[in-house]
């Protein structure tokens, strides 16, 4: 959970995609690029804490239980999604863009 009022990229809430951990963050800075709601995790407006116990408790319980299958859906997209990030590709991101410069 990433409650920020301010948040620039949001490298927490990646990390934690990266150990497939949906996120539930507020919409603010890179988090609202970051997460998609629905799909690796959910967004709620800052300082919004009815709506984000309302995530909370839609993520977690169905008809009283866990959703497991939901939990395993967001867990599973929050890893593929975070490796749309990872070193490597961002190190290969950035020697193309040097050798279209040299």
């Amino acid at each position: 959970m990433v409650p920020s009022y301010y948040e620039s990229f949001g490298l927490v809430a990646l990390e934690s995609m990266a150990c497939s951990t949906p996120v539930i963050a507020s919409n603010v800075g890179g988090l609202g690029i970051l997460i998609k709601s629905g799909y690796n995790g959910f967004l709620f407006e800052a300082g919004d804490e009815y709506n984000l116990s309302k995530i909370i408790i839609s993520m977690y319980l169905k008809n009283g239980h866990p959703d497991w299958k939901k939990i395993e859906s967001l867990s599973k997209n929050a890893l593929v999604y975070s490796e749309e990030f990872s070193w490597e590709k961002s190190a290969k991101e950035i020697i193309s863009y040097i050798e279209k410069l040299v």
